[in-house]
């Protein structure tokens, strides 16, 4: 199942609980779909895309699509026409 939550503040609260629902998810985070270093995939448990010091999530111009595979999300992104997305260092390393 993928699950994206727009550029909007109002998806803030939906999209931290579906993260804490969704543990074992993937989260691919980007701002703009050609913009390379920011388009980053995490697991749902990482800071930088659930912690209070990165906020709001989902209306600091950053859409997040969740999926249960790195794969779902990697095919998600050459279906959408985003460039390749890179994993994150702290939580995919």
């Amino acid at each position: 199942m993928i699950k994206c939550f727009p550029k909007d503040i109002s998806c803030d609260a939906e999209y931290l609980q579906f993260l804490k629902s969704h543990k074992t998810y993937y989260v691919l985070n980007y701002g703009s779909p050609r913009y390379e270093p920011f388009i980053k995939i995490h697991r749902a448990e990482c800071a930088y895309i659930n912690g209070e010091i990165y906020s709001p999530h989902t209306g600091a111009g950053y859409t997040k699509v969740c999926a249960n595979t790195i794969g779902e999300l990697e095919q998600w992104c050459e279906a959408n026409g985003l460039s390749k997305a890179t994993e994150c260092k702290k939580c995919l390393t």
